[in-house]
């Protein structure tokens, strides 16, 4: 999913949802923050699929397809 919003200087983010296990996504989050670099995508990470969708409402999905219908299929 991409947005034209500016984000901390960028001028395109890739946002990806996931579902993986928080030492995993900590990690990352880790080795990110210590490089210092700005990353070409930003990443939400969920522990479960269900903690998920309860984030993600069917609202706020349909409100994703709307906005990026091509890469919310």
């Amino acid at each position: 999913m991409r947005s034209n919003e500016t984000l901390q200087g960028g001028t395109v983010k890739t946002v990806t949802l996931e579902v993986r296990d928080a030492s995993s996504a900590m990690k990352e989050f880790s080795r990110s923050w210590r490089s210092g670099r700005t990353e070409r995508s930003a990443r939400i990470s969920f522990t479960s699929p269900e903690l998920l969708w309860k984030v993600l409402t069917a609202k706020r999905w349909d409100a994703v397809k709307v906005e990026f219908p091509r890469q919310a299929a």
